[in-house]
């Protein structure tokens, strides 16, 4: 009997393990209209097609949110993005570090820091990423969706503005970004091999996986969860708003989906109903 317990036990861990494997989750219960999570991201592939159910959720939505708005105060993100007047990047390194990070932004993406080099830290280690995890052939999931939204006239909103998307950024001390800039300089291979592990497991609709591998990489020097879970329950409110005067889709980073702060639990926890839709 009590072999036939710990098999049963195993089989329905297992089937919540393979629930969890999901890019679209419905959410409902408590006040809520039927609504949807969908985790984003982008993936080096042009030929994927965006699967019916979350087509459906769209199309069946009254509103589509995102995490920043369509468009917003490019003074913000400016005024965001620089160091204030007298102050430099070239502060924040020790001169041998500046040195190499100048030479590996000549050899390595051919371009150089006149004009720039008075971007904060955060700025600069978002835009170096960026551009070594850049894929020429790709398929953004976020910009799918907003064109499909487009398409079909529906409202769209920001889940926080671009300058409190970029202030949360800047909650991260320099001296993590100035590290992690250092990090991709002395091996900046390691990068793209993060990268495609994580395609990888988002493929496999495996947001769970994306989000423990993010969290013991460190990818943010141990300060993740400014980026993740103080976001979320900052979007919190927003979406629970949202949700209880009309059906609304909302299309996030996967990321933002996993761990006790994710918006997965942190929406069970209020009372709402969430499960996955295959």
């Amino acid at each position: 009997m009590k072999k036939l317990l710990v098999i049963a036990a195993l089989l329905m861990q297992a089937h919540v393990i393979m629930a969890q494997e999901a890019l679209l989750w419905k959410v409902s219960g408590k006040d809520a209209k039927t609504s949807y999570l969908f985790a984003s991201s982008i993936v080096c592939d042009n030929k994927v097609q965006l699967p019916v159910a979350v087509e459906t959720a769209v199309t069946g939505a009254d509103n589509v949110y995102f995490e920043l708005p369509d468009r917003d105060d490019d003074t913000a993100f400016a005024g965001l993005t620089r160091l204030p007047a007298g102050d430099s990047l070239q502060r924040y390194f020790s001169r041998e570090e500046y040195s190499l990070f100048k030479s590996f932004l000549a050899r390595r993406l051919r371009i150089g820091l006149a004009g720039n080099e008075d971007f904060t830290p955060a700025f600069a280690y978002y835009t170096v990423r960026n551009m070594l995890t850049y894929c020429e052939v790709n398929t953004n999931y976020t910009n799918v969706i907003a064109n499909l939204a487009d398409a079909q006239n529906k409202p769209t909103f920001g889940l926080e503005t671009t300058a409190e998307g970029l202030k949360a950024q800047l909650k991260i001390p320099p001296a993590v970004y100035t590290k992690l800039i250092m990090d991709i300089v002395y091996a900046s291979g390691n990068i793209t091999i993060t990268r495609n592990q994580q395609m990888d497991l988002y493929k496999k609709q495996d947001i769970f996986g994306m989000y423990n591998a993010y969290i013991k990489g460190k990818e943010l020097g141990g300060y993740e969860q400014i980026m993740l879970g103080d976001r979320n329950r900052k979007w919190l409110p927003v979406i629970k708003t949202a949700i209880a005067r009309s059906s609304s889709f909302f299309c996030v980073g996967a990321l933002q989906f996993g761990g006790e702060q994710g918006l997965i639990e942190l929406l069970r926890k209020e009372g709402y109903t969430v499960t996955a839709i295959k």
